[in-house]
């Protein structure tokens, strides 16, 4: 199936301000965009030896590989790959964390329901504390980066008041280590931007399009830049070694009906969510799914869902 990209490709207008706070506006659409939601890709194919025995390795993939069952499949899939944590070391350390960090968010973020808070923080809790396990590993600066703002953003969306306290200051440092003062990628940007689909064009495409996006970069909000963004995330090649690019990561097409919606356009968005939907739905029909993200791919129905009932 051919996925029609002209229809992502529109002109763009300003959003409306909104009453909501900053950390609980901002981070709602940082995770919408962020894609949640699937972290499937094969960062490390082969990882070299290390004192992980092989066997332990290859039962707890055959568990992840069947995440899609469900979350007490993906509950014994983390209790494998937890167990592994402990001795890895170099790339199978990498690969392990990588693993953990797949598991929390592809669960919180994609099996529960935005509005279920407290089962979903102390998910990402893990996750933002598991990928500070790789800080500093040369070869894991992609996945390092891509996680960790990915799981902040998460935790901080699902937190009460009093964990919030004293975290904006954070997100605006860390934000502003990705872009220039005209919001663009830094060209010295310790991260590939390709991955996930686009992974961090998606990301910033939802920070700029946020209302209250001002108290992290003076340049936003901007829903043109927003657009420019996330059109750049679906646009995406293939990052080394995954086998799909941002044109067949979903969570791009429900990352850019969010900014629609904040944009005042929800017939458009509606449109495309509904549009996105139908393809999955024939892609999972000819047995033709994005590989190694089809369980995220599925579950992007529900989320796209959970959006239009938004609408």
């Amino acid at each position: 199936m051919v996925l029609r990209l002209s229809r992502f490709t529109s002109s763009s207008t300003s959003s409306s301000s909104s009453g909501a706070s900053f950390l609980r506006s901002f981070l709602r659409s940082f995770i919408a965009v962020a894609l949640i939601a699937s972290f499937a890709g094969e960062v490390l194919a082969n990882p070299r030896p290390g004192p992980v025995p092989a066997s332990d390795l290859a039962s707890a993939e055959e568990l992840y590989q069947r995440r899609g069952e469900g979350r007490e499949t993906v509950h014994q899939a983390l209790a494998a790959w937890r167990k592994l944590l402990k001795d890895a070391k170099g790339t199978d350390l990498v690969h392990v964390v990588h693993r953990i960090a797949s598991l929390d968010v592809f669960e919180g973020e994609l099996l529960l329901r935005d509005d279920n808070k407290s089962e979903r923080n102390p998910i990402f809790g893990e996750c933002r504390e598991v990928i500070e396990r790789i800080a500093g590993v040369p070869e894991a600066a992609d996945v390092y980066h891509y996680i960790k703002i990915m799981c902040s953003a998460l935790w901080v969306e699902s937190a009460t008041p009093l964990q919030l306290i004293g975290i904006g200051s954070y997100f605006k440092q860390y934000f502003n280590t990705f872009v220039t003062s005209d919001m663009n990628l830094r060209p010295d940007l310790d991260a590939d931007p390709r991955m996930q689909g686009g992974g961090i064009y998606r990301t910033i495409a939802g920070i700029a399009a946020d209302p209250m996006s001002n108290m992290v970069h003076p340049a936003l909000p901007s829903v043109d830049k927003a657009i420019e963004l996330i059109d750049l995330a679906i646009a995406s090649p293939n990052y080394p070694g995954e086998e799909y690019s941002g044109a067949e990561m979903y969570s791009n097409y429900r990352g850019k009906a969010e900014i629609l919606i904040r944009a005042g356009r929800r017939a458009e968005a509606r449109a495309l969510l509904e549009q996105s939907i139908a393809e999955i739905e024939e892609l999972a029909a000819d047995g033709e799914l994005p590989p190694c993200i089809e369980p995220e791919t599925l579950a992007e129905v529900g989320k796209m869902r959970e959006t239009l009932g938004r609408l």
